[in-house]
């Protein structure tokens, strides 16, 4: 592939901006979480969306949703950074990546859990209590069923992947991959397995978080060659 990282630096400074704003938007998501307690029952949910369905939409991962789109935009610039020294890695990275982040899409339902709480709060349903709040259960089970999992397991393997080759890359210090390498080791246990999920999703977070101050650093000195 006749790449190079010069051929694209309008594109890096977009990730850098990208990146920037995954760096606000994740404190953003811990910051709600911590002064509005996720809901822990369908009837919780459903008042928490009819008390504020911009709320209830933050806690059924809405903004993992701009995440998500953003980490689209990141993988494609490391491709482009490193492609020509780690073609096979790259390819297998990205791929894994993309194919993750649209499993992430198919499993978040926050549109379809909006619309089902306005139509319970309007009366416009005419089932029975029991029978709706089954359909609404069906819903979060889907949420963080087995596409959910496919997105956290593929994402791992590509941080993984993209670690190993900046570990042999001439762009990217040895500390780059150390610290994605842990983050991509605190994924291998997914967020919704229990508790035990739960403490390695949060862990994964800091290195995770790390990791995107040092490639925007990259990106932006590269936007500007």
């Amino acid at each position: 592939m006749n790449t190079t990282p010069l051929q694209h630096h309008s594109f890096y400074k977009v990730s850098f901006w990208a990146s920037l704003a995954m760096l606000v938007l994740i404190p953003m998501q811990i910051i709600v979480f911590v002064l509005s307690p996720h809901p822990t029952t369908v009837q919780g949910w459903l008042e928490l969306f009819n008390r504020s369905w911009v709320l209830g939409v933050i806690h059924f991962d809405g903004l993992y949703i701009i995440n998500n789109i953003i980490l689209a935009v990141i993988y494609v610039a490391l491709f482009l950074l490193l492609v020509d020294e780690h073609p096979t890695l790259m390819i297998l990275a990205t791929l894994f990546g993309l194919l993750g982040i649209a499993s992430y899409f198919a499993s978040n339902k926050a549109v379809e859990m909006f619309f089902l709480s306005r139509e319970y709060w309007s009366g416009k349903t005419n089932l029975p209590d029991e029978v709706f709040f089954a359909s609404v259960q069906g819903l979060l089970l889907a949420w963080k069923g087995t596409a959910f999992d496919i997105y956290y397991i593929l994402n791992g393997i590509t941080l993984f992947l993209i670690s190993s080759a900046m570990l042999k890359s001439h762009i990217f210090k040895s500390s780059f991959a150390i610290v994605g390498f842990i983050s991509a080791f605190l994924m291998i246990i997914p967020s919704n397995f229990g508790a035990v999920g739960m403490v390695f999703s949060l862990l994964s977070l800091i290195p995770w978080y790390l990791f995107t101050i040092m490639i925007a650093r990259v990106f932006w000195n590269n936007s500007k060659k």
